[in-house]
């Protein structure tokens, strides 16, 4: 497992499609905003095991026949321009 030090602002690559942002640590609680290709599927880990929980039978048994399919993604109404906000980076101060 490798372990990153990131400060708000800060981002991690994961091969050249998946980049994930430190966007609020708030207490123990960390936002982060990742950019992902919609073939990536991105869960949380409670998700991911509900999921994965509801694709086997009652005995335990995997049923291949079982799969995921996430909801579409709405496309903005065309009136409405997608945008992307310019990244801030942490400096140190002083």
């Amino acid at each position: 497992m490798l372990i990153l030090d990131r400060h708000v602002g800060e981002t991690l690559r994961i091969g050249d499609d998946i980049e994930i942002v430190v966007s609020r640590v708030d207490g123990v609680y960390v936002r982060l905003g990742i950019a992902a290709p919609p073939h990536v599927e991105v869960f949380r880990e409670e998700i991911y095991k509900r999921i994965r929980h509801e694709r086997t039978d009652p005995a335990g048994q995997s049923d291949p026949s079982a799969s995921f399919t996430p909801p579409p993604v709405a496309s903005p109404p065309a009136s409405i321009p997608v945008t992307h906000r310019k990244r801030r980076h942490w400096t140190p101060s002083g």
